[in-house]
């Protein structure tokens, strides 16, 4: 059972290191700087086909931004 339990505690160990290397390995921006950046793109890129998709693509972005900005600071 002891056994079991340190093989255990060694994966979980493992991907915690996994997952603090894929987090290192992030380049991270200002929020404000994702936000120029995103207005750019938006005014040197053809016109969408809808207010629509224009609308779902900048909250998709925005929440994406939001979740990245919560977990990783």
């Amino acid at each position: 059972m002891s056994n079991n339990n340190a093989s255990n505690n060694l994966i979980i160990a493992q991907r915690a290191v996994k997952q603090l290397r894929l987090e290192a390995s992030i380049r991270r921006i200002k929020v404000s700087q994702a936000a120029a950046e995103l207005r750019n793109f938006y005014h040197q890129s053809p016109a969408p086909c809808s207010e629509k998709e224009t609308y779902e693509g900048f909250l998709r972005f925005y929440v994406f931004l939001w979740i990245h900005q919560l977990f990783l600071g």
